[in-house]
């Protein structure tokens, strides 16, 4: 039995030793890990900041080295008894002597390598939490800087045994609020299945997550709203889980007043989105490739949505508003293209409104019913220098559109506020020609549109 065990810590810390001597050349802390992991502390600790972990992982190693060693004792005495006794020879004593001596060196040396492992990680800003090594940086974060000023980490990297498939970041890291992930923190870390970010992250950065990642897990939709995303890691996700429940219907809570750029990009698992009264903005790119989404409802709050926040949602089939003059109002971000040709002598430059859910959804539901004959209220949405105003792009291939009514006091009709509505046969103006005559018309504000003329409430104006 004792021949076994000394054979195993032989070779378990035999591998350690390389992996250490990897691990400094490499320059990174892998290996480290693996020495803290070996120890019963790593069982122990259950939220990892401990200090009674550490002390549990030299106290450790010292009953290995006593144990060790106890038996190799033993096992000289025997060797002495059978000298004395005659039954082995002087050559063959010696020869156990000198390996009792080689065993002691070992086992000091290879004890000593997991403790300079754990010497590397506490040099460093770091903690170990649920099984995982979190390496950290400080950031100076002030929220008014009459007030007070806060301190607060991001994390720079992670570490955890190739098995780990499963990793919770914490809130705080020795006391600091863990306020953002920093770039690539996770991306080397390929066996990553599974990922709970928590309410304290408020940015995200470039490439934070490796490909292989297929949960995100959330408590908190109104702080995720909130996050700066520089990537997201839903992009490639499957699912998303809030509260531990598959999120496929997604309801913003009121109170949220922006849904920040890339919020939900590349969620291919959202078949419905609710928007409340209380969002203002949606932020660029907030729902781009939601390949699977079928309806969004937007609140009356919304007055900006950024560019690309529908991109490629070509599963859209409708828009839910409740409020057509808040709808009119809205500004619509542009995405601005530029293509050159294979040859390089030509440059296309095109706008693309696909900030605009209609852009795919082609209906627009108005209290849950499909309009097709629609009518301007008289509204006072200004826009600036815009007067009252249709927004610009605001019915952007609004196919299902067969007939509209304008209000007589709109002065301006936006950049192709009716682009792309091939079904719309009939205009109607609540004003005189005179008034329709003074309207500012914006370019291509009637693209691909059938109707050839206007009717006034005074005579015909006919469109070119």
């Amino acid at each position: 039995m004792g021949l076994f065990l000394m054979i195993v810590f032989m070779v378990t810390y035999f591998g350690v030793c390389v992996a250490s001597f990897l691990d400094l050349w490499s320059g990174v802390h892998d290996a480290s890990y693996y020495f803290y992991s070996l120890h019963p502390s790593k069982y122990l600790e259950t939220y990892g900041d401990s200090s009674f972990a550490k002390i549990v992982a030299i106290f450790a190693l010292i009953i290995s080295c006593v144990y060790i060693l106890f038996i190799s004792k033993s096992r000289m005495k025997r060797f002495e008894y059978e000298y004395e006794t005659g039954k082995i020879e002087e050559k063959k004593y010696n020869r156990k002597r000198r390996q009792r001596v080689s065993l002691i060196i070992w086992v000091i040396v290879f004890s000593l390598l997991p403790l300079a492992g754990q010497l590397i990680h506490m040099s460093e800003n770091g903690t170990y939490h649920k099984g995982c090594y979190f390496a950290y940086e400080l950031q100076e974060h002030s929220e008014d800087e009459d007030t007070f000023k806060e301190k607060v980490c991001y994390i720079t990297d992670v570490e955890a045994l190739p098995f780990v498939t499963k990793i919770e970041i914490p809130e705080t890291i020795d006391g600091y609020r863990v306020a953002g992930i920093g770039d690539e923190a996770f991306e080397h870390y390929r066996s990553l299945k599974d990922v709970t970010i928590p309410n304290s992250i408020t940015w995200i950065g470039a490439n934070s997550f490796c490909t292989q990642l297929k949960n995100v897990r959330i408590s908190n939709l109104k702080s995720w709203c909130a996050i700066e995303f520089r990537d997201n890691p839903l992009m490639g996700a499957e699912n998303l889980y809030l509260d531990n429940k598959k999120v496929t219907d997604l309801v913003i809570p009121e109170g949220v007043i922006e849904i920040s750029d890339g919020a939900f990009k590349d969620c291919t698992f959202l078949k419905n989105v609710v928007l409340p009264n209380s969002v203002e903005k949606i932020g660029e790119r907030a729902f781009a490739s939601c390949g699977k989404l079928e309806t969004i409802t937007i609140g009356d709050g919304v007055t900006y949505i950024g560019a690309g926040a529908f991109n490629c949602c070509s599963a859209l089939k409708g828009v839910y508003i409740s409020n057509l003059e808040n709808w009119c109002g809205i500004c619509f971000g542009i995405s601005s293209h530029r293509v050159t040709s294979s040859f390089g002598f030509s440059r296309i430059e095109y706008d693309d409104p696909d900030s605009n859910p209609l852009y795919y959804a082609h209906n627009l539901y108005i209290n849950g019913e499909l309009v097709t004959e629609l009518v301007i209220p008289k509204g006072e949405n200004i826009q600036e220098g815009l007067g009252t105003a249709i927004s610009p792009y605001v019915f952007y291939n609004y196919t299902s559109l067969t007939s509209v009514t304008i209000s007589d006091n709109v002065t301006n009709i936006g950049e192709c506020a009716f682009y792309g509505c091939e079904a719309l046969t009939s205009f109607t103006f609540e004003g005189t020609v005179a008034q329709w005559n003074a309207i500012k018309f914006g370019k291509n504000w009637n693209h691909s549109v059938p109707a050839t003329e206007v009717i006034c409430s005074d005579g015909i104006v006919y469109l070119d």
